[in-house]
């Protein structure tokens, strides 16, 4: 994909991800009886909820918390995080870039990981495969200047990882 606006970037996003079937509220977390407050705050913040109803403020209080999600709501929920980290400034999103672009990185070292990290892949149809590998793009062209894009080896590979697999469908 070439250099993509903001504009169209989140009109592509919206469309890919548009007929998105909801993972269930017993699918939204990888644990539904673990005790701790951060899965039961992401639970619960998520259940019964569109992407497209997630609000700025539960997106952003769980900026942290993506790993959580099983892979189904990571996937359903994937277009709400590409969406802020394009439409709202460092300044309030924070690193939620940093920890989808982290969620989005093979990890072949650590087996478990990138078995979570396969089923994402798995899950995404070509089309929103393609809104990924184009987003990574973007973000890699907007946000990081040149002199520093070699020092993060997660964006790196991300991108890498995106692209190669969307040219090969």
């Amino acid at each position: 994909m070439s250099e993509m606006t903001d504009k169209k970037l989140l009109q592509d996003i919206e469309d890919a991800f548009s007929n998105l079937a909801y993972p269930g509220d017993d699918n939204i977390v990888y644990d539904n009886h673990d005790a701790d407050p951060d899965v039961i705050d992401t639970r619960t913040d998520f259940r019964g909820k569109h992407w497209k109803e997630l609000s700025i403020d539960i997106i952003n209080d769980h900026r942290d918390d993506l790993s959580y999600l099983t892979s189904e709501a990571f996937c359903f929920y994937l277009p709400a995080f590409l969406i802020a980290s394009i439409s709202y400034p460092t300044e309030l999103i924070d690193v939620l870039p940093d920890n989808l672009i982290s969620r989005l990185t093979p990890r072949v070292e650590i087996p478990t990981s990138n078995a979570k990290f396969m089923a994402i892949v798995d899950i995404l149809s070509p089309q929103q495969r393609k809104v990924v590998a184009a987003f990574l793009q973007w973000y890699t062209n907007s946000i990081f200047p040149e002199e520093i894009r070699v020092f993060d080896i997660n964006l790196t590979k991300a991108t890498k990882f995106w692209k190669d697999i969307t040219q090969a469908q």
